[in-house]
């Protein structure tokens, strides 16, 4: 993958994990009930839309670093059974 797009991928992982972590804030306990009618229907709505796109996106970095931990051990590997050979 380009670097924009590991740049806009990262950025939007951190935006959700702080987002998702503000509106847990916001819903639990009391807090949803002493707050604004419009803004507290926004955080009950969307707060768990927002913990799932949060979920999804550390889901695809695992899946990305998983992908390139393969390609590079793929790569290491015929190198290392060269120079065991060439120590025989």
């Amino acid at each position: 993958m380009k670097r924009p797009i590991f740049l806009i991928l990262a950025f939007l992982t951190l935006l959700s994990i702080i987002a998702s972590i503000i509106m847990i804030g916001a819903v639990t306990g009391d807090d949803l009930l002493y707050m604004d009618s419009t803004l507290g229907m926004i955080y009950s709505v969307s707060y768990r839309w927002v913990i799932l796109a949060s979920v999804a996106f550390i889901i695809a970095w695992i899946a990305i670093i998983a992908n390139r931990r393969k390609i590079f051990g793929n790569k290491v590997k015929p190198l290392d059974r060269e120079a065991a050979e060439a120590e025989k």
